[in-house]
């Protein structure tokens, strides 16, 4: 599995393809949740939803920069974002593998994720977004 530097605004970090996926396979799960989506939202659920469902295992980005280019935009994102680290941060230590597989968007056939995985390492990357998505003041 590979691993993509993912970028906005300069700043960025390393992140497996697959806890990426995962990601983006959540965020299409609360922006599917929302009542009213704004078209730049959807056409990023489109974009992530291709990446989450194929299972590239490689380049798997966000494209943060392509999609969240204002203050309203960044600011959703960053909410979208806390919802799925405070849905990681309510599991145990370990997430197994029918846990993850559920969460993910890949065909299930495919079984994407083949053990358990800790925990931690979806809160990190959730960290890392967070981070990334900081008010640019207080970066």
């Amino acid at each position: 599995m590979g691993s993509t530097y993912i970028e906005y605004r300069g700043r960025g970090f390393e992140a497996n393809d697959g806890i990426t996926e995962l990601w983006l396979s959540l965020l299409v799960d609360e922006i599917d949740a929302l009542s009213d989506i704004p078209p730049w939202l959807r056409e990023a659920r489109e974009d992530w939803e291709v990446q989450a469902r194929e299972g590239f295992n490689f380049g798997s980005d966000p494209h943060l920069d392509r999609f969240v280019t204002e203050q309203a935009r960044h600011d959703a994102m960053a909410t979208l974002c806390r919802r799925i680290f405070d849905r990681f941060a309510s599991h145990g230590e370990m997430l197994s593998a029918d846990q993850l597989n559920e969460m993910s968007h890949m065909p299930r056939e495919s079984g994407h994720f083949t053990r358990e995985l800790p925990t931690s390492m979806f809160i990190e990357f959730g960290r890392q977004m967070l981070d990334l998505l900081k008010r640019p003041e207080s970066a």
